[in-house]
């Protein structure tokens, strides 16, 4: 499946979803971050202000989708790599484990990759085991996958990973330091 198409795929889910009027979440996607209650009102704002989770690369997000990225590894794409081979591009390992009580779609989360606070491509090198996240599936509770994520991007550059679920509501970085 192309990048154009699963893009496609996902943006038909978002127009089916917000067509239907509902706001609930899918099943197994919870969140960090309430609804604004009049309880939970402080705490919200708070989060607000502070922006995303920010975690060094090994560390631990223990969230529903509990998730590990491991440091970078530069590495040099295949010679039928996407968008480019031969090209310097670097890699990250994540685990993901479902810690909530249904199944939940590695797809729904966007992981994005940076070099010096600049966006970089993503890297699809089916012969090096990298951007195969659609190949992963629905994670069942209890259970968790490891996936590998590549981006363009020059040798010895700062890197900066963050992942977003599919509707805004958690983003979470890892970077080289916090």
């Amino acid at each position: 499946m192309t990048k154009t198409a699963i893009a496609a795929l996902l943006l038909t889910i978002g127009i089916a979803t917000a067509a239907c009027g509902s706001t609930a979440e899918p099943a197994g996607q919870a969140t960090d971050q309430g609804a604004a209650t009049p309880e939970n009102a402080d705490d919200q704002a708070a989060r607000d202000d502070t922006g995303p989770e920010t975690f060094a690369f090994g560390d631990t997000y223990d969230g529903p989708i509990r998730t590990t990225v491991a440091p970078p590894e530069e590495f040099t794409t295949s010679q039928y790599a996407q968008p480019a081979g031969n090209e310097p591009a670097w890699k990250v390992a994540v685990t993901f484990e479902n810690t909530t009580d249904q199944p939940f779609n590695v797809a729904l989360l966007t992981v994005d990759g940076y070099s010096d606070d600049s966006k970089n491509k993503d890297v699809f090198d089916h012969g090096q085991g990298v951007g195969d996240a659609m190949e992963t599936g629905e994670l069942a509770p209890g259970t968790s996958a490891d996936v590998t994520y590549g981006f363009t991007g020059e040798p010895g550059a700062d890197r900066k990973v963050t992942i977003t679920s599919m509707d805004g509501s958690t983003t979470v970085t890892f970077t080289a330091g916090r």
